[in-house]
């Protein structure tokens, strides 16, 4: 089964991220015509963030190994950390596989409990509730933790010096970038960078 059709189907609701954020965390507040992030709950609510602490979950939700690919023209974004700026003039195509997806829920907060807080900010902070109304408030967040790329420009595989110049690499907050010898690039150990969400719409 393809990847994003697997995801669909195993967390319904799940919104996928054009661009991944490790300010993307249970909590955030996130635009919802762009999905990226404007805020926080605690900030809405004035509230200590030790109260809305997250934790990520260990268990693997994926069992095996699922594939998928993304096209695009000149630069775009695989799973919110592969990011690839090539020539606005080329056609590219990502081919993935992903062995490993963790998430990110609160430790103690629920939807049961800041729906009701978020909701009184339209009568008791009507400015707030202006900015954040009609706004998505993440609840869970999805990450891609191993995964295994081949970037093809107009339909050729590139060798890895292409890659390199063309893919954001290097170490993140708490994964890797590994160019391999045959072209594909490895990322690992990730856990910060979320490709996908789910939550509710203020």
């Amino acid at each position: 089964m393809d990847f994003f059709d697997f995801m669909k189907e195993r967390m319904p609701g799940l919104f996928f991220l054009k661009i991944g954020s490790e300010d993307c965390i249970p909590g955030t507040i996130l635009k919802r015509s762009n999905l990226r992030p404007m805020g926080t709950v605690w900030q809405a609510l004035n509230a200590d963030p030790a109260d809305y602490v997250s934790s990520n979950k260990s268990a693997n939700i994926l069992y095996g190994t699922l594939s998928g690919s993304k096209s695009f023209k000149g630069s775009g974004s695989v799973l919110g950390i592969l990011k690839v700026s090539g020539e606005s003039s080329k056609s590219y195509d990502v081919d993935f596989k992903v062995s490993g997806v963790t998430g990110r829920t609160f430790v103690t907060q629920s939807q049961l409990t800041i729906q009701p807080a978020v909701n009184k900010l339209k009568k008791d902070n009507p400015a707030v509730w202006k900015i954040i109304n009609d706004q998505l408030v993440v609840l869970e967040c999805y990450y891609a933790s191993s995964v295994t790329a081949v970037i093809k420009a107009s339909g050729k595989k590139l060798a890895k010096a292409s890659v390199e110049k063309i893919v954001e690499g290097g170490v993140g907050v708490d994964y890797q970038t590994e160019f391999k010898e045959d072209g594909s690039l490895v990322i690992s150990n990730n856990s910060s960078v979320p490709f996908g969400v789910r939550g509710y719409v203020v």
